[in-house]
């Protein structure tokens, strides 16, 4: 929710996946243009919101979805993964290189104390400027 919120006060157009049609409510309050349902038809319906791709993916269940996140992202696009639900996954790697894929993984615990205080900072500014974040 945090990353939807984020995405929409930066511009970005969100389109955010949820497991099931009860969490569509919370994914649009956090900023979500569009709720897609995260099943067997995913793909193609990110294609018909998005038929040249989309950009950046923030990834919680980068195993399960890897697959799913090559065929969507668009050339040069990048995942933020800071979860999976299998360590060990094989990835696809040349689809990634054939798109000049960028992975980020993230561990919260892993960041400097200096980009930790600049996030925060940034967050507290946008805050006093007016901006609720998240109302859920």
């Amino acid at each position: 929710m945090c990353a939807a919120a984020l995405a929409r006060h930066a511009g970005a157009r969100v389109i955010g996946t949820v497991r099931s049609s009860a969490e569509e409510p919370a994914a649009r309050t956090a900023g979500a243009h569009e709720v897609v349902l995260n099943d067997q038809g995913l793909v193609e319906r990110m294609k018909t919101l998005a038929p040249d791709g989309v950009d950046h993916i923030v990834e919680v269940a980068f195993g399960a979805n890897i697959d799913a996140d090559v065929e969507m992202l668009k050339m040069g696009g990048s995942i933020g993964a800071y979860a999976t639900d299998n360590a060990r996954r094989k990835i696809p790697f040349w689809l990634m290189v054939f798109k000049n894929i960028r992975v980020f993984f993230l561990g919260s615990d892993d960041f400097s104390m200096d980009a930790k205080v600049a996030a925060t900072r940034d967050l507290n500014d946008a805050l006093m400027a007016g901006w609720a974040l998240v109302t859920v």
